[in-house]
């Protein structure tokens, strides 16, 4: 038998499919101490992933639980020397294991003497104890007839690639660059929403102002027709070719990544992805994901198999909810008949989505689940992204029909100016004290809530500390509750930005800016360039692995250039087709 050594890092199950998918292999095995001695010559790292797991946690006879995959040899009998195992923060010796009948560390690391204290070196006992969805590099055992030097005949020939196609999304190690990538996209897109809003509010080079002249001095939202059918039709027009085109071309991606469609008649779990594409289509994914981990790890696979193949669709999705709900928002909204009722309905809403998103970090320590469950579980369940849109229907009722409608605000000279945060960014006239203070009013006195949010977050990281019961956790502990901090504040932010920027006059320079040639070549082209991004960025990280620039240049230009010409070519006669013209 034969073994190789991956440096990059996966989750148990991911390594072991990997070692399945390219060397016919799995995970490697040492029931003597000659194959023991012959893993760690392979091995290039302090810790590693071997083929041993726990198939009964609850025993009473760990020694009898820990078994190598697929022989019913226990784990510990090397020339007669138990095993010696390790688990952080603390160390103990093989029969302990029974005392924490709930923890969810059921998988072996093999270690070196230095990682591992209590090891007896020589004696085959370096082993340790961790959670099997904790990322680590592995060592896998090969058949004598593979040859290993022959690295064209690997598939996929790296788990950089497999990773990302596996996960359906890349959060490791495909492209390291891309939560900043993905964080510039979410600026563009605020940026492109509030110019589109600019425009059509104030005309120009827009479609037309579009409060109706009858509406002029409404103070309320007025009763306006709306055909829910057109209005869906026309929503579904515009998003779903799209979405179907990017999902189809995943799919072929996911299958050749894996040699063929096989993986969906003789793979690991079949059933499984075909599950998950048949649910693709009719936009479920986001909805089961919550309950998919709660099957157990042998029907799952890890709670990423039931993300869509497109990862990136996974927000239209989440986002279409809206369009299915709207005709309920718009009936409250025509409830809410003052500002300061909308302003206050506003801030109940930044709580709502404040403690569902507190909640994400609570969930990401679930027993039955891997790291990015809790996070991926509230922030892509559809109804969990209802007081976001809530509150934007909110701020736009209010901006075209409130206190702050351009037939309203007292001459129509006076501008706002950002709230008190960037004065003078509309660059015309200062704005009013009435008007500086009810924008602050609507901002929701931000700082207040940036430290009160601040003060909860430093509770939860002591509690899960605590509850975690090490530091080596704290580091992805703190990434995600980075990522759960923004998915709120920028509610804020966004708030404050579409009025501060919706606000100011034609005449400005800002507006000007909004309107230019080049904006809106970007915001015609922003959804197709969304939807294209990521399997860009997954190709160039195959096709020039390591070389990360490179990687986020090529993409970039590369989404760009796709995303034009499937906006010209594919999307708008498409939705030409499909969409029904407005009475």
């Amino acid at each position: 038998m034969k073994y190789a050594f991956r440096s990059v890092k996966a989750n148990w199950y991911d390594a072991n499919e990997f070692c399945k998918s390219t060397f016919g292999g799995q995970l490697a095995t040492a029931s003597e101490v000659e194959s023991f001695v012959s893993i760690q010559e392979v091995a290039q790292a302090n810790a590693y992933w071997i083929g041993a797991s726990h198939d009964n946690v609850h025993s009473s006879e760990s020694s009898e639980a820990w078994t190598w995959l697929n022989t019913s040899k226990t784990v510990g009998w090397f020339s007669g020397q138990a095993a010696v195992i390790c688990t952080s923060p603390f160390c103990y010796i093989e029969g302990q294991y029974d005392e924490q009948p709930d923890s969810p560390f059921d998988c072996l690391l093999m270690m070196d003497t230095e990682q591992n204290p209590l090891a007896v070196p020589g004696q085959g006992g370096n082993m340790a104890i961790q959670d099997c969805e904790k990322a680590y590099p592995f060592v896998c055992e090969v058949p004598e007839s593979f040859d290993l030097d022959n690295t064209a005949a690997w598939t996929p020939p790296d788990l950089d690639y497999y990773e990302c196609l596996e996960d359906h999304f890349c959060k490791t190690n495909a492209f390291s660059l891309n939560e900043t990538v993905t964080v510039v996209y979410a600026l563009v897109s605020i940026f492109v929403l509030a110019g589109w809003l600019l425009k059509e509010l104030l005309g120009g080079k827009g479609r037309g102002n579009i409060i109706p002249s009858s509406f002029a001095h409404a103070s309320t939202l007025p009763s306006i027709p709306f055909d829910y059918g057109t209005f869906l039709r026309n929503r579904a027009a515009r998003l779903l070719p799209m979405y179907y085109l990017i999902y189809f071309l995943h799919v072929l991606l996911f299958a050749a990544s894996a040699g063929g469609f096989w993986i969906y008649h003789s793979g690991p779990n079949p059933t499984v992805y075909v599950f998950r594409d048949v649910i693709s289509v009719f936009l479920l994914n986001m909805w089961v994901y919550p309950l998919w981990p709660a099957l157990g790890k042998d029907i799952s696979f890890g709670s990423g198999t039931i993300m869509p193949a497109a990862g990136v669709t996974w927000t239209i999705q989440t986002m279409f909810v809206f369009y299915l709900t709207y005709p309920l928002v718009l009936r409250w909204l025509r409830g809410v008949s003052t500002s300061v009722e909308r302003g206050r309905k506003l801030q109940t809403l930044f709580w709502v989505q404040a403690a569902w998103s507190l909640a994400q970090v609570f969930n990401l320590f679930a027993p039955v689940t891997d790291s990015l469950y809790g996070y991926w579980s509230s922030r892509g369940f559809p109804l969990g992204r209802l007081p976001v849109f809530m509150a934007g229907c909110l701020l736009a009722t209010e901006r075209l029909y409130g206190g702050w409608s351009d037939q309203n605000r007292a001459t129509g000279t006076q501008e706002l100016s950002f709230s008190t945060c960037f004065p003078g960014c509309c660059c015309g006239p200062a704005p009013s004290l009435a008007e500086i203070k009810q924008a602050a009013w609507w901002g929701g006195n931000a700082t207040n809530k940036f430290t009160s949010y601040l003060g909860g977050l430093g509770l939860v990281i002591t509690f899960s500390t605590v509850v975690n019961g090490a530091a080596p956790g704290l580091g992805s502990l703190v990434s995600f509750i980075f990522r759960v901090f923004v998915e709120i504040f920028v509610m804020v932010l966004f708030c404050e930005i579409i009025v501060g920027l919706t606000i100011c006059s034609k005449t400005g320079r800002l507006y000007k800016i909004m309107t230019s040639r080049f904006l809106t070549f970007i915001g015609d082209i922003s959804y197709s360039l969304y939807l294209v991004h990521m399997l860009s960025f997954t190709v160039f990280s195959v096709l020039v692995p390591g070389a990360r620039w490179v990687q986020f240049m090529a993409s970039t230009i590369t989404s760009f250039v796709l995303g034009y010409a499937l906006n010209k070519c594919f999307e708008r006669p498409m939705r030409k087709l499909l969409s029904k013209k407005r009475k």
